[in-house]
């Protein structure tokens, strides 16, 4: 038991009662009575927590009634001490007992004082503000890089408070928060300026508080916020101050290179009401600033030249002129929209229907609707036959229009009439592509169809339509493809393409799509097997480890059921073996797969980039493996193939380190029964029991007691 490091309830602190002593029938008094008889330190933390942590954690309501009424009291008797160190120091071995108004163990929020979490309003403001007055809080006091003054300032507590402090030590107005910003700047920022002016009458000399970077930080702010009151203030007594480095004004306040198009439009205005002098900085600066506006095809190109589209009778003249940044015209952007009125109106402006943009795009192939087809066709001399117009692709309207995502209806409709206009479905582009390759939706599929093209074409790079929009994760045209090529003669021809980019997909395009495949055509999905397996023993073992690194079981499984000789031991990038790669899917394995895989002579020693084996990973997820069935039983089943009890990370943590951790009792207790070491130290000089908590190591010690005296 020594060794093995449990000591009955050997946590507990001074003075403090027995557990198995406590009469269960004892009332609040009696426990208050008896609390302060024992003059024991309630605030001394053992393992991290404080007396009044371990009774709220535990529910004790008697307990935590007690212990509240004793802080009561010694708040008040502490109130001298509060005076000069009411934020903690960490150096004051009385707030070193008093670790209760601390936070227990975590660091995350250190910077974070007690005002950033109070509500501007409500009962806890109103006890906050009256504490803080109460007890005559000391407002120069530092904590990181806060000030108490600011804070209160900031959170509007005590005001009254902090400006009587200020009118007598006028001195706290240079303290500084953030090194650039004084509690100057914080006032005027804050909107408190009929006490600034106070200060500034009474003490002109606080007036040089306010020169500091945080003083150009503070107009910026203010011009951003359109606040005129506040910029009226600063330029009225500190003008001479901000216009003694007037580049530093102009580059980082005025004419600011961040500032967008949409800004300047909005505070032009101001700008140059307040900065007369920058007036000309400010145009050239209007000029050259981008938009912060995304915009979305046509307009995006044109957004990128910098030409704003969306007002037309301000654009520059003559409109044939005007292109966006891959070339398109004001017609491409017409069609794109589709605006039947500005296409007329840029005709007419002596636009030509003909021009080109960078890709060879005519306006026609943008087309989105049956009316803009015709009338382009109306306008245009070629008629019907513009349908046959390519670009450098040699995508023609058919491919084009097969490749807009809009609604299904309109989309259809637009598409039987580019059909019926002459358009061929078997075309194919320059790099071998039919309609069937940039087809979006099963619909326009369905339209295809009933015009008899073609589903197995190949193009120049060997690719199939349906290897095609896998690869791309169009699962709403993989799935109908699959359903009509998986049949065809050449389906065998090209079936190892298909397992890898449904691999590819995450575990919910998989389970929702990709497995609904596997399971309705169980004699293509072996024909994929097979064929990849008979093209490339390597591929297969590296798809039959992708299959147990995403978790995608119903694969594995196709793959055992195979029996092919693939190497069960290969590791992949990440140096994970396929059955590392499934014991990180808890969730999804069960006990079938792994006792198939294990009976493949898998390597339960392997380890994966961390240094943890496939015994360490599943105890590291052991909670989600009992939820799914796999208990103890696995665990025994991966020790008698070969599993190592007492194997180690790149930490030093063995098995039992990790069910500790995990707060396992059962497992706990059956490493210890199959010979795990209970002495094994990791890097951190820790025994497997010191990684519980210490109320679980309790608990832990009346699971195993008999265990761990054996």
């Amino acid at each position: 038991m020594e060794e093995f490091g449990f000591g009955l309830f050997d946590d507990l602190l001074e003075g403090e009662v027995h557990p198995l002593q406590i009469d269960d029938c004892e009332d609040e008094e009696d426990y208050l009575r008896k609390l302060k008889d024992k003059k024991q330190n309630i605030y001394a933390p053992v393992a991290g927590d404080t007396k009044l942590h371990r009774a709220i954690r535990s529910g004790k309501q008697i307990e935590i009634n007690g212990l509240i009424e004793v802080y009561r009291e010694d708040f008040d008797k502490v109130r001298d001490h509060l005076v000069a160190k009411y934020q903690w120091n960490g150096e004051d071995k009385i707030w070193l007992r008093k670790t209760i108004l601390v936070a227990s163990k975590h660091e995350e929020y250190s910077h974070t004082t007690i005002f950033t979490c109070v509500r501007k309003s409500g009962p806890i403001y109103e006890r906050v503000e009256k504490a803080v007055q109460k007890y005559k809080l000391k407002l120069s006091h530092r904590w990181k890089h806060s000030v108490v003054l600011g804070r209160l300032i900031e959170r509007n507590i005590a005001l009254e408070y902090c400006f009587e402090g200020i009118r007598n030590d006028p001195q706290l107005l240079d303290l500084k928060e953030h090194e650039t910003t004084t509690i100057l700047l914080l006032l005027i920022r804050s909107g408190h300026r009929d006490f600034v002016l106070e200060m500034y009458t009474k003490h002109p000399e606080v007036k040089s508080f306010f020169n500091s970077d945080g003083a150009f930080e503070l107009l910026q702010k203010a011009i951003a916020d359109q606040n005129r009151e506040t910029i009226q203030f600063i330029l009225a007594h500190h003008e001479g101050y901000l216009k003694s480095d007037m580049d530093k004004l102009k580059d980082q306040v005025v004419c600011c290179q961040y500032y967008t198009k949409e800004f300047y439009e909005k505070h032009r205005d101001l700008l140059k009401e307040f900065f007369p002098e920058l007036r000309d900085s400010i145009e050239e600066r209007m000029t050259k600033a981008h938009t912060s506006k995304y915009y979305y095809g046509i307009e995006g190109s044109f957004a990128k030249a910098n030409i704003d589209v969306s007002n037309f009778d301000k654009l520059p003249e003559p409109y044939p002129t005007v292109r966006g940044s891959n070339g398109e015209t004001l017609l491409h952007l017409a069609v794109d929209k589709n605006d039947k009125e500005l296409l007329v109106r840029m005709l007419e402006a002596g636009c030509e229907l003909d021009e080109l943009d960078n890709d060879g795009n005519h306006p026609v192939h943008l087309v989105k609707s049956e009316e803009m087809l015709d009338l382009i066709i109306d306008r245009h001399p070629e008629g019907r036959n513009l349908i046959q117009r390519t670009n450098n692709d040699g995508c023609s309207v058919l491919h084009k229009v097969c490749q807009q995502r809009m609604d299904h209806k309109p989309l259809i409709n637009l598409l039987e009439k580019v059909i019926d206009y002459g358009a061929d479905v078997h075309q194919l582009t320059k790099h071998g592509e039919s309609a069937v390759f940039f087809v979006g939706n099963c619909r326009l599929l369905d339209v295809l169809l009933k015009h008899k093209v073609e589903l197995d074409f190949i193009n120049n790079y060997g690719e199939t339509p349906l290897q095609r929009h896998l690869h791309s994760g169009n699962t709403c045209m993989a799935m109908p493809l699959f359903s009509y090529v998986h049949d065809l003669p050449s389906f065998k021809e090209h079936a190892h393409k298909y397992l890898a980019p449904m691999l590819n997909q995450s575990g919910h395009v998989y389970t929702y799509d990709y497995k609904v495949i596997f399971e309705k055509y169980p004699e293509a999905s072996r024909i994929m097997l097979d064929s990849v397996y008979e093209h490339s023993r390597e591929e297969a073992c590296r798809l039959f480890s992708k299959a147990c690194t995403t978790g995608f079981v119903y694969v594995v499984e196709l793959f055992l059921d195979g029996n092919y000789d693939l190497d069960y031991n290969y590791k992949d990038q990440y140096e994970d073996t396929p059955f590392l790669g499934l014991i990180n899917h808890m969730d999804q394995v069960t006990a079938r797969v792994i006792k198939r895989l294990l009976e493949k002579g898998v390597d339960l020693r392997a380890r994966c980039r961390w240094g943890r084996d496939a015994l360490m990973y599943l105890i590291w997820r052991y909670r989600t493996a009992k939820w799914n069935g796999l208990g103890l039983d696995t665990v025994q089943l991966m020790l008698d193939h070969g599993a190592s009890i007492n194997t180690t990370d790149e930490d030093g943590n063995t098995p039992l380190h990790l069910a500790f951790k995990q707060k396992e009792l059962e497992l706990v207790e059956f490493l210890i029964q199959n010979g795990a070491n209970s002495g094994a130290v990791n890097n951190n000089g820790k025994r497997p029991f010191e990684m519980a908590p210490a109320l679980e190591r309790e608990l832990f010690y009346f699971y195993c007691d008999e265990l761990c005296r054996t």
